[in-house]
């Protein structure tokens, strides 16, 4: 008979070996494998959450940056946005002011409260709703058109 086979297979093995370290155990003995897994994966919750709640608290800032320029640019263009639109068109704007100040003009823009920035997220956001507005209906006049993201 081949030694191989009278010990058994590799998974009789290892619990063979598991239970003599006592990592488990038969009636509620040699918790250390599961309570060291425990740990970890309570740990690994933890940052998850942490994580997660970092990047949505730094989210903050930009929403109401994009709120104030968003409804900023909404007034000089005559536009008429839901908030979620003015958010959007504020933060997506801000992206292309700076790049716009930054590429033609030469300007740094750096900072969420920087004047300059704010100027820029203005501007970036009129260029957004002029261009979303001669995308969207070109033959329609400013007394017809709808507002963006409602149906009436």
């Amino acid at each position: 008979m081949n030694t191989y086979n009278s010990r058994g297979s590799v998974r009789q093995r290892a619990l063979r070996v598991a239970r003599q370290r006592g990592w488990i155990g038969e009636g509620g003995g040699g918790m250390v494998l599961p309570l060291t897994l425990g740990v970890i994966a309570l740990v690994v919750t933890l940052w998850m959450a942490l994580t997660i709640t970092g990047f949505l608290f730094s989210l903050i800032p930009w929403a109401i940056v994009g709120l104030i320029t968003g409804w900023a640019a909404s007034r000089l263009t005559g536009a008429r946005l839901g908030t979620g639109w003015t958010i959007l068109t504020g933060i997506v704007g801000s992206w292309l002011g700076g790049a716009i100040f930054s590429g033609l003009l030469g300007l740094s823009v750096g900072g969420l409260f920087n004047p300059l920035h704010l100027v820029a997220s203005v501007v970036g956001a009129a260029i957004l709703i002029t261009f979303a507005r001669v995308v969207a209906r070109p033959a329609l006049s400013s007394s017809e058109r709808r507002r963006l993201g409602r149906s009436y």
